[in-house]
């Protein structure tokens, strides 16, 4: 199983997380923000929340980190279905190359890129549902 960590304080983000919970059609993937956890939690992987307010993290089974595009390449490996094609940039060094420069650029203007989509939820803060993290990420959840 994996664990996605991403910043519930980000409508791009917020998105990408339900995109892939509604795609995640095996439950192999544990999606929920990182602001759920506790400092003691995310330092028993080696995470900040400052490192995880910047860069998307997937923790594998083994406890390993994996980090931005790095991360999002872990999930597309794991979602049933996906086209094969989700697998290029692991094995083509220059298309990895681009996807990381792309993801940079993204996470470094993400509050623009989230306000310029109209998604609502970037920088209104996470609130969990009534009785601890919803299980299912959506946007109404995040502005309860």
């Amino acid at each position: 199983m994996l664990r996605m960590l991403f910043d519930g304080d980000c409508g791009i983000c917020t998105a990408s997380a339900e995109w892939v919970d509604a795609r995640d059609k095996g439950a192999t993937i544990l999606v929920r923000p990182y602001q759920s956890y506790s400092d003691a939690e995310l330092a028993q992987w080696g995470l900040t929340p400052e490192m995880c307010s910047q860069l998307l993290q997937v923790v594998d089974g083994a406890g390993r980190v994996h980090s931005g595009a790095n991360a999002i390449n872990m999930i597309g490996l794991s979602l049933e279905g996906l086209s094969p094609l989700a697998t290029i940039p692991l094995f083509f060094p220059p298309i990895l190359w681009a996807e990381h420069v792309v993801y940079g650029i993204v996470a470094a203007n993400r509050t623009k890129v989230s306000t310029m989509l109209k998604m609502k939820a970037c920088g209104t803060g996470f609130k969990p549902a009534k009785g601890g993290v919803p299980t299912k990420i959506t946007l109404s959840n995040l502005n309860q």
